[in-house]
């Protein structure tokens, strides 16, 4: 199994990016093949008055910026299937997706 090439720590109850309360997220992610296959996430906590990001994901930086070419994972080919997966393990958990979308530009 692949490690993340990535993390962040979401188990602190102070931080905004606490997963464990009752919060909606909204989160954006880009790659970029051709600016040295970058991938950017966002994520904006909806639920706090002073959300830092939510009109644009790009006003603020990235939560996590990395480099990795996902041709070396999809192999290369014409076509994909794109979705939204989750795990947590043993445990139980409940999560709602409001709205997902996915663009691809050649």
């Amino acid at each position: 199994m692949q490690e993340s090439i990535a993390t962040v720590d979401t188990s602190d109850s102070e931080s905004p990016y606490y997963l464990y309360g009752d919060f909606v997220f909204r989160a954006w992610i880009e790659y970029d093949a051709s600016n040295d296959h970058q991938i950017s996430v966002w994520l904006d906590n909806c639920s706090q008055s002073k959300s830092a990001c939510s009109q644009s994901p790009t006003s603020c930086p990235p939560l996590l910026l990395s480099n990795y070419d996902l041709s070396a994972v999809f192999g290369g080919g014409e076509s994909i299937y794109v979705g939204i997966s989750a795990s947590t393990g043993g445990f139980v958990e409940g999560a709602v997706i409001y709205s997902w979308s996915f663009d691809a530009y050649a």
